[in-house]
């Protein structure tokens, strides 16, 4: 997926993806060894720091941040895109390989330049 031009890959590392907890209010940064996929984001197309998203739990909450308006609006609300990859990263009963498949689905319809991408051989059943 990377060789798409115009958009942004977003590579998760299991080691350290926090998800599947079925918590919609969970933090981008959880702790100091787990994020969901929008801190990911943050952090590697938004040119945002660890503090920045620290204790935030979306995008509207991190207003520091320069996110992609395909992920906060015009007027500084989070999109449906954003709420639908909260809710995807957060699914109990997914695998990673579906989770990622899930997120990039939900990207791909509401035609937003982003993929994700699970760093190479890291991939786990993580539920």
């Amino acid at each position: 997926m990377s060789e798409d031009k115009g958009v942004e890959v977003v590579k998760l590392d299991p080691k350290t993806w926090d998800r599947g907890r079925g918590n919609l209010e969970e933090v981008f940064l959880s702790g100091p060894n787990g994020m969901c996929c929008l801190g990911f984001a943050a952090l590697q197309i938004c040119g945002a720091r660890l503090e920045d998203i620290k204790q935030r739990d979306a995008p509207v909450s991190a207003l520091g941040v320069r996110w992609p308006t395909y992920l906060l609006d015009g007027n500084w609300c989070n999109t449906v895109l954003t709420n639908d990859l909260m809710r995807i990263n957060d699914r109990v009963s997914a695998i990673d390989e579906e989770r990622v498949k899930a997120l990039n689905l939900a990207a791909i319809e509401h035609g937003a330049p982003i993929r994700f991408e699970l760093v190479e051989g890291e991939g786990d059943d993580k539920a």
